[in-house]
């Protein structure tokens, strides 16, 4: 089968669990945050201004950026849909952004790379009307244009502009998305060490860009609610062991592939899983070891330049986070935190093992590890109201 085809195929699976799940579950995968993005993309269609009412009270959407309800409100005004389904559809159009970048990188692996939208926290997290699928997606596409600023150097005035767009549209969508300009900085060192002025001139020019925005941006929030970003910060408060205690259980969940354990109670479906998970990566590496050489070929080389640079963005996130959730009160640690470092992260690994010299070990460990993802995705539609539904 062709590998166009079996994307296609991923796609309509994810997409038709995510917009089952959704149809069943009774508040529509949505939470307070979400109310605020419809009601502000509703707000944008019908006065073309960010102010909404909720329960007769006049709100101005700056509490959060406005890339997403803007999102929401263009898909909108294209669509016969409601509110509601299409902020999904602006989740599901991530998704196929996603795939159409995997195609184009790795066109004979898309499929492998793509199965990490089956992950459970990863499904979780498209199936909310969040701002954070689009964040995570974006946080990919300066992954990877900052790969090739860094590595195609005949290219770079071309990827300077895609890092520009890309750090402003993850701010857009999430204002912590501005770290990925301290990110940035970093090679900007780099380069002032080697002395290369042409690389320094783009990056300053960049951030000259990305911090004259964001000064505008926030001047608009400040003038219409007293606050730089629409509302007051406090420090945390929460002893630190307790948040080292969360830090860990969320962590360990982000390494769970089909079902999350809770720590309150004990869940033998969830303990399942996790021995079934074990056993198949065990088996995995088991099938790795019986490869001639498999430690050369699992030795990183300069051709694993792109994963690397994608993990490196992923290690950035979860600890810039980490330490500000350490100082900054909150969203307590959860999926939604952790969840985008393990995007990438999971995008990492599954492109470092898709490398070309490293055929020989993918063939050894495709088949089991993309029948975890199956059932991962299959469990996606593990609801009371389903199995009602079917019964009844």
């Amino acid at each position: 089968m062709r590998e166009s085809i079996r994307l296609l195929i991923l796609f309509v699976a994810i997409s038709l669990v995510i917009l089952v799940r959704v149809g069943l579950e009774k508040d529509g995968f949505t939470t307070p945050d979400s109310i605020h993005y419809m009601n502000a993309a509703q707000g944008l269609l019908e006065n073309g201004n960010l102010q909404y009412n909720i329960k007769g009270s006049t709100n101005t959407f700056t509490i959060w950026p406005l890339g997403y309800p803007f999102s929401i409100a263009t898909v909108s005004h294209l669509s016969p849909f409601s509110i509601l389904w299409n902020s999904k559809l602006v989740n599901l159009l991530w998704i196929a952004f996603t795939f159409l970048l995997l195609r184009k990188l790795y066109p004979e692996n898309a499929f492998w790379i793509g199965l990490v939208f089956c992950m459970h926290s990863i499904l979780d997290i498209f199936s909310y009307t969040w701002s954070e699928p689009g964040f995570m997606v974006i946080m990919l596409w300066y992954s990877i244009a900052l790969h090739h600023f860094i590595f195609k150097p005949q290219e770079r005035t071309e990827w300077a502009f895609q890092l520009l767009f890309s750090i402003l549209g993850a701010f857009l969508y999430r204002y912590f998305g501005g770290f990925l300009l301290g990110v940035l900085s970093l090679f900007g060192f780099y380069f002032l060490w080697k002395r290369k002025w042409k690389e320094v001139a783009l990056l300053i020019g960049i951030a000259v860009g990305v911090i004259g925005f964001i000064i505008c941006y926030f001047w608009f929030v400040r003038q219409h609610t007293g606050y730089y970003s629409g509302t007051t910060r406090i420090p945390a408060d929460e002893p630190f062991f307790y948040l080292l205690k969360n830090l860990f259980q969320t962590q360990l969940n982000e390494v769970l592939l089909i079902r999350k354990l809770t720590f309150n109670k004990v869940d033998i479906v969830a303990i399942g899983f996790l021995l079934v998970q074990i056993i198949v990566m065990f088996g995995a590496l088991h099938r790795i070891k019986k490869v001639v050489g498999w430690r050369e070929l699992l030795a990183p080389t300069a051709k694993d330049s792109l994963p690397m640079t994608i993990a490196f963005v992923g290690a950035c996130y979860w600890l810039t986070m980490v330490i500000l959730r350490f100082f900054m009160k909150f969203d307590m640690f959860d999926f939604r935190l952790l969840t985008p470092a393990t995007f990438l992260f999971l995008i990492s690994i599954h492109s470092y093992l898709a490398a070309e010299h490293r055929y020989s070990l993918l063939q050894r460990v495709q088949k089991p590890i993309t029948l975890l993802y199956i059932i991962a995705l299959a469990h996606g539609l593990y609801k009371k109201q389903l199995l009602l539904l079917i019964v009844g």
